[in-house]
Parts: C-alpha cells; structure tokens; sequence
C-alpha cells in the first residue's frame, strides 16, 4: 500500500466512503442487538473486522488526502458513527445493570457504598428495579466503581432512571472529547484509527462502561502537564484516579516531585469522595475481587497457573511492573525535553494490563489512547484482536467451556497478532509533539 498514490481528489472520496460504509456496518450491529436473540459472535466478528478495514482505509486516505481531508472532516464521522452507535444496545454484557443500581442508590439513599444489591432482594418490589437487581453479575458484592463513575450513574438516574440509553449518551460525548483532546498532540491518520475503532464503539457507544470517563482524565492531565500547568494536570488525575485506579500509573511520572501538585491531587481524590460517604463496600468489593483466584483473559497467568501459585504470579507481576516504571520514572528524559513529551502510556499500560489477573477487552482503552501519539502497529492490531476475548463459553453456547470460560484458540487470536505485530514490524516515526 505504501506504493500506492491515489489523487487528492479520490482519497477526499474513499475517505467519506470509508466513513459512510462504516455508519452501515455499525448501524446493522445496532439492529443486530436489538433483536431478542443474542448476536452471533460471527456477525459481531465480521462486522467488527469491517469497519476495522474501513478504519485502515480510511487512514489511508489520511496520508494521500494532501492536506484535503481535515480535522473537522474526522469530527464528522466520529460524531455519526456514535450517534449510530447509542440506538444500539449493549453486546455481550451486563455491567451496566449495576451502574443503573449504584445511580439510584446515590440519588435515593445518598451513597452506593451501602449494602450489595442482593440486600434489596427481598423488599424491592418496583417491577423496573426488580428486573435490573435480577441482572446485576455478583450482587452479593458490593459495588466496585469509582466516585467520578457513581456521579455519571447518578446523574442518568436524574434524567432517565433505569434507562442505560442515557449512559451510552453521556459516555460516547465522553469518547468524543478524548478524541477532541488528542487532536491536540496526535495526527489525523492514527486519530481516525482511534475514532473509526470497533473496540472503542463497541465498549462505551453500546455498552456504556465508565473506563472512558478516566481516559478523558488521563489525556486532560497529559495536556495540562505538557503546558505544565502542574495544579490543572494533578486535579485531572484526581478525576482520573477517582474513575479507575488504573490510572494511578500516570500519577508519578507527570507529578514526580512536585510536592505542592502531589497535596492538590491527594486533597481533589479526598473532595470527590467525600459526598458520597463511606468507601469502605467499594474496598471490600475490590479486596475480594484481589484476594480471589479471578482470572479472565490473562495470558501469562492461564500459561503458569498449573505450574505456580496464582499469588505468587501475581507478586511477581506486581514487582515486574513496578521495576518497569521505577526504570522508566529514573531513567526515561521525557520530562527534560522541550517541549515536554508524553509518557508511553500505549506499552505501560499495556504492561499493566498483563500483570493483571483480569484484561477485559475495554481496558484497552488505556493503553490505545496513548498509541494515537505513539502510532503501533501492535496496539491497532490489538484494537481488533481483543475482542477474541468474547469469545467465552457464555456466547459459544458450549457445555465443554464455563460461562466465562475461553477457549485457547480464543486467548491465542486475541493476543498472537499483538506480539507478532511488535516483534515483527518496527513501530513507525511518531508524530511531531510540538503542533
């Protein structure tokens, strides 16, 4: 592909193309998932590779457009391809039953860190909620999801009880200012890969998880870092933080010794959650959640597991990680050139993610935000791949495989491609960060 040149004129048009050709394809995913048997997972899957293709396209037309195809030209289609999206309704997941659950909870009773949903078994007798306790995964556990997340799910309570429509909209305008902030520090090529993605459509326009609301926080905090308003970018990881801990890993390498920003993000994580009262139900959900032996498309665990402790995986994990990011925070001159550059957020996170005993396929997110900066081959391949992670006993309809279970030609296909695609091809030059 790289010999081949179209005209200025004919990339503007397979550009559009690539744009509408993608709405269609996304909106039979939306018709697909509202009809009363679930989707077959080779429809999601070959839908999902198409607008994959045409994403790829797409970026082609980028780079051969000569300056024709614009910023506000990719705005477009990313806006249309996600008010397509939120008709649609949630694939292969049933989170959002809870998120629904925790935004009642902090409206009515003030805080969702009370009792688990399963205490409301007995005495709720609204039929609306009835249904949705019925639904929630795990209701003897209480809820695990951040304050910045419980006052999203509050405030689709105020507007909408009970209707997750509601949340797709909050989080796929979520979604779009990522793509909004990026644009500030990323080209247009891999901005529409990241904008035109399966993945990312997939896992906050249909199925309304939260994570986007800490990514936003994560690219916010980046910004501001860069232009080194050091207070902003600190209350941003506070949000960050406060929607997913995941975003901790950040936190050192953009604040690193700046005592006075470390006090502002320390006080923003207090001051959000404190109106909603006691966390301790969302720690004990967590602590349950890493004292047990979950595991979930987690390829270096289900490759040691029959042979060491599954705690000692995950010390050695944690400590791998950790000497990961100590080297990268002593030894890594990102905060030292002019102007700033950004962390690798795209293989940090990633790195997280395998030391972690559960990847679900929408954490990705983190690691893909960061490679619309840092262009890979291996992220984007994983963009798609990933969703190999559906493919569980759940969906297949097997009786040889647990609801949850994957089978490994499943594991493989979500994960070979990744390390194929970075052992094999060099990453290409990354973008000029001082635009």
């Amino acid at each position: 592909m790289r010999d081949l040149r179209l005209s200025s004129a004919a990339a503007v048009r397979l550009f559009h193309g690539c744009g509408a050709a993608s709405c269609l394809a996304v909106a039979m995913l939306a018709w697909q998932s509202r009809q009363p048997l679930p989707m077959a997972l080779s429809t999601f899957g070959a839908l999902c590779a198409f607008v994959f293709a045409c994403s790829l396209l797409a970026c082609f037309a980028v780079t051969q457009g000569s300056g024709r195809i614009v910023l506000r030209h990719v705005l477009l289609w990313c806006v249309a391809l996600r008010l397509v999206s939120v008709l649609g309704a949630p694939i292969y997941e049933d989170d959002y039953f809870r998120y629904l659950w925790d935004g009642r909870q902090t409206v009515e009773q003030g805080s969702p860190y009370g009792p688990p949903p399963a205490a409301a078994f007995d005495t709720e007798d609204d039929p609306l909620w009835s249904e949705v306790l019925d639904q929630i995964n795990h209701p003897e556990i209480p809820t695990i999801y951040g304050p910045v997340n419980q006052y999203a799910f509050a405030l689709a309570y105020w507007i909408d009880p009970g209707n997750v429509t509601v949340l797709q909209v909050m989080f796929a305008a979520v979604d779009m200012l990522v793509i909004v902030l990026l644009a500030r520090v990323a080209g247009l090529a891999p901005l529409v890969l990241y904008g035109f993605s399966p993945l990312v459509l997939k896992e906050f326009s249909f199925t309304a998880h939260p994570d986007i609301l800490s990514v936003a926080g994560l690219v916010g905090a980046t910004l501001l870092w860069r232009q080194q308003r050091l207070y902003g970018a600190a209350l941003a990881l506070a949000v960050a933080v406060s929607a997913k801990v995941f975003a901790l890993l950040l936190v050192p390498l953009l604040l690193r010794w700046h005592w006075r920003a470390w006090a502002v993000f320390l006080a923003g994580v207090v001051l959000l959650h404190l109106p909603l009262g006691n966390a301790g139900g969302m720690a004990q959900a967590l602590g349950a959640m890493g004292a047990g032996n979950w595991l979930f498309n987690a390829p270096i665990y289900y490759l040691l597991y029959d042979y060491v402790p599954i705690s000692t995986i995950k010390v050695v994990a944690v400590l791998g990680l950790g000497a990961l990011c100590a080297w990268y925070f002593f030894v890594a001159d990102y905060h030292r050139q002019q102007p700033l550059k950004v962390p690798r957020g795209d293989v940090l996170f990633l790195a997280l993610l395998l030391a972690s005993p559960v990847f679900n396929p929408w954490y990705y997110v983190f690691p893909l935000a960061f490679a619309v900066i840092y262009p890979s081959a291996w992220a984007w391949a994983g963009s798609l791949t990933i969703l190999f992670a559906y493919a569980t006993g759940l969906q297949l309809g097997t009786e040889h495989l647990a609801p949850y279970q994957q089978p490994v030609w499943g594991l493989a296909l979500a994960f070979v491609p990744i390390l194929v695609a970075a052992v094999v091809r060099r990453r290409r030059p990354v973008d000029d960060l001082s635009a």
